[in-house]
């Protein structure tokens, strides 16, 4: 479970870098849904899953630590709160950070490195125009 958590981490990277900035809107094991005015191609798909694959050889740290609301917002800006409430009682959040990758607002645990997680494969993409929403699956092999 924790490596799957930690290979959406990296998959949010990759669609940052591959697709532009995006707010994602839904992730569960094996699932990353972000808005998107247009279906993602299958090359796209696949440089997604090659740059995902890059960060995970690179074996990169993976920082876990508490901030206050303001100054993480300050330092990440607002897409931190993409798939995590924006607030907590003491105004501490937990953030996750993919230095120069990905950063989010995350409760759950995760893996010392991105050489850990194993190779990503991203399965497919759908894509909902109604909701004008994309959606990634992915497994780890």
């Amino acid at each position: 479970m924790i490596r799957a958590h930690t290979a959406m981490h990296v998959l949010k990277g990759a669609v940052a870098e591959v697709l532009g900035q995006r707010k994602f809107t839904f992730s569960s094991r094996g699932v990353l849904r972000f808005e998107a005015d247009r279906p993602v191609s299958p090359q796209e798909v696949s440089r997604l899953e090659t740059s995902a694959n890059s960060k995970v050889q690179e074996d990169a740290e993976v920082l876990e630590f508490e901030m206050d609301r303001g100054e993480a917002e300050g330092h990440f800006g607002k897409g931190i709160f993409d798939l995590a409430p924006s607030s907590s009682p003491t105004g501490v959040l937990r953030v996750a950070r993919i230095p120069d990758w990905e950063a989010s607002c995350c409760s759950s645990r995760h893996l010392e490195s991105t050489g850990s997680i194993g190779v990503i494969k991203v399965d497919g993409a759908k894509y909902d125009p109604a909701k004008k929403e994309a959606e990634l699956t992915f497994h780890i092999v």
